[in-house]
Formats: structure tokens, sequence, C-alpha cells
């Protein structure tokens, strides 16, 4: 409940409020709806499922893998040589989340503030919360799988670290410019594996974003993992989110060999994507987007990831543990889906004869990482060609 107190009583010469805000989040820019028609991924990284039936909150959405086979060629029968289809299938949910705020219609305090206006701000606040809430939800879901309030019940899923995980390190000097950890269908035995191999690391400067890195990781997810790009102005092309710790190393404006200092001689960004949020510039296949809420990981036995929130709350954390990561993303066509069984709306409460009011804004909603999988998965079974995770030092 909203109290006057004695910094603000009586000031009616100043009745304007001061409001925090925060950034529009970059993912605003990477969303279209899935044709429920037509079942085509549209070219976006978060796909928001459409068509949705009244009491639904869990549907599967299947894939049809591409024909690989060798085929038959020359006089050898086609009979008894055909190629069988593989399907995957993954499983998008939705669960409950919500904030509402208290307000007094009358009386001493409603008066003092009235001329604040205060009832007019809670819906364009509650909404900011909902939208950063979101953001929050989706760099969950693409680094544990699902977004947090899936977690808890009736949902009630087990969160798994991001199948594609890149970690640079450019001191291994084989050619490849990172580590990447053993994958295992169980989620403990794979945080470990992945704790294990950023443990193994030697912080420092090598571990940071480089042109080096980035030629290892266009190698990687091209040909390695095989992502799907999108097509962004008439060009196939990756979005690299870059935590805004590492955009220092790699913008530096006084290194003329650093991005920040060939943009000092040229304009080199393409014209197709200048309208996308925190935009810093191409590099071969990858377009760079700053992301100042990116998450941390951090590994001791096990591996923690820890995220900005809403407003001024803000988990990330650098220290309290051994090897601290900034956490970046590859992102390519499809790599998150969003299941809204129950759009955001408001509601209201009324209580002490009408005194108080609460507003609230609810929503049933689930982030969910396209791993598609086989109905019981394996080491080798997981379908993740949209996305990866990569793993930056911070020291």
């Amino acid at each position: 409940m909203l109290r006057t107190d004695a910094n603000t009583r009586m000031l009616a010469w100043d009745a304007k409020l001061r409001e925090d805000s925060q950034t529009a989040d970059i993912f605003s820019d990477f969303s279209g709806t899935m044709s429920e028609t037509m079942k085509v991924i549209p070219e976006a990284v978060r796909v928001k499922v459409s068509g949705i039936t009244r009491g639904e909150a869990k549907r599967t959405i299947t894939m049809v893998k591409a024909l690989s086979g060798a085929g038959v060629a020359g006089r050898t029968s086609q009979m008894g040589n055909e190629e069988e289809q593989t399907q995957k299938s993954l499983t998008v949910q939705a669960n409950s989340y919500s904030n509402a705020v208290d307000l007094e219609t009358y009386g001493i305090d409603a008066w003092e503030m009235s001329f604040y206006d205060i009832a007019k701000i809670v819906q364009p606040q509650l909404s900011r919360w909902h939208k950063e809430t979101e953001g929050k939800h989706i760099r969950e879901a693409l680094c544990e799988r699902y977004s947090s309030n899936l977690e808890v019940a009736p949902a009630s899923l087990t969160p798994s670290l991001h199948p594609n995980i890149f970690i640079v390190d450019s001191d291994t000097n084989d050619g490849t410019g990172g580590v990447y950890p053993t994958y295992s269908a169980t989620a403990g035995t794979y945080n470990t594996n992945v704790g294990t191999a950023i443990e193994a690391i030697t912080w420092g400067a090598t571990n940071r974003l480089t042109q080096k890195t980035l030629n290892d990781l266009i190698a990687w997810i091209t040909v390695t993992k095989e992502i799907e790009p999108l097509n962004i102005g008439g060009k196939d092309r990756y979005i690299l989110t870059v935590p805004s710790r590492q955009k220092r190393f790699l913008m530096d404006p006084t290194v003329t060999t650093s991005f920040g200092g060939t943009m000092l001689q040229a304009d080199v960004r393409g014209a197709g994507n200048r309208t996308i949020a925190y935009e810093m510039r191409e590099y071969g296949c990858l377009l760079l987007v700053e992301d100042p809420r990116s998450p941390i990981a951090s590994s001791s036995t096990t591996v923690t990831i820890t995220y900005k929130g809403a407003g001024s709350t803000d988990g990330r954390s650098l220290t309290g543990a051994s090897d601290v990561c900034d956490v970046g993303f590859v992102l390519g066509k499809g790599a998150l889906f969003s299941f809204d069984a129950e759009p955001l709306h408001f509601e209201e409460e009324i209580q002490d004869y009408g005194k108080n009011k609460g507003i609230g804004a609810f929503r049933t909603c689930g982030e969910i990482r396209a791993d598609f999988d086989d109905v019981t998965p394996g080491a080798t079974t997981i379908h993740n060609k949209s996305s990866a995770m990569v793993l930056f030092g911070t020291l």
C-alpha cells in the first residue's frame, strides 16, 4: 500500500512523479507469430504460437528432419531402399505469473497523495514489469530450456543447460578457439560437465570477444552445429548477443584493428539492420547486437546462472564462485517458442467498503527453448539447430 511520508506531504508545487525506466528489450525486435494452418516457422528468433484452444496449457509441436540418405542410382532397385522419415517433437507449456499494486481510493493518505495521480501510472508500471519479466524469462529459457515460472507447480519442469555451448578459450591453439562440454540427456550430469569445462580454463584476456573468436564461432555454428540462419535484409544472418562488458574490448575506438577503430573510418553496418535495438555491426554472417541484460554464469562444482529482473532487481553476481562468465547467444531461426495461453490482462480487487483497491496484471505463458527430441531422450537424440550459448571470461 502506498502512503505519504514526510518528504512528500504538502509538496503540491511539484506534483510530477519520477519513475525508474528500463530500455526496450532487444528480443522485442526478434519475435514473430507461427502460422497454425501452414505450420511455417517465421523469420524470427522467438516464435509466438497462435491458435490457442481455450483451456489448453500444453501443446506438442512436431518436426520432420530433412531427408539425408544416399538414394539410389543406375540399375539399383528403389524397392527396399526407401528412407524412413525421422520425426522429433517439442512440448510447449504455459504457467501463470502476476504482480499487483494496492491503492487507497479515499481517506487521509489518498487525499494527500491525490495530486500525484498515483492511480494513473499503475497500469503502465505493471505493463513494464511484465515486459521486463518476459525478457528475463526469454533468457532463462535460452540458458536453461524453460522460463522459471514453468519450474513451479503445476508445470514443474526440470531445467537443463543449452546443448550447444561454446566456451571461449583462445589459449587452446587448436584452431577451434573454444571448449565444448560433453552433452548428456541427464540434466545434472550435463551441468557437471559444463562446470568442469569452465573450471579447467585459465580465464584472462584470451577469453574475451575478438575477431579470431568470431571466426572460430562462425565455423562452429555453420559447419559443426549447422544452425539455421535468419533472413535479415535479404541475407542469411545469425544474431550474436554481446554482453556489455564484452563490447568494451571489441568496440574500443583507440585500437585501430578493433571494430571500433574500423567504424571510425567507415560505416560498415548494413542498411537492412540499422533499426534493430543496440545493433553494433555485421561481421561475416553474424549480426552483433549488444545485450545490457545478458545473464552471468558461475561455476563452483555446479553451474548457476543469474539474471537481470524487473525494475532495479538485478540478481546477477560476479562474486561467490571460482569461475564467472558473461553469457551471449547465437540466435537463428525459431530459437525459442512462446506459448501464450492466457494473454496479459488486468483485474481489480475491492476491499474495506471500497477504500482499498488492488490492481493486478495476470498472464499465463511459457518461454521454451526449441529443443526437439525423441519421446525417450538420449545423448544423441536432441535436435537444436536454431541457437547456441556462448560463455566469455569476465576478468
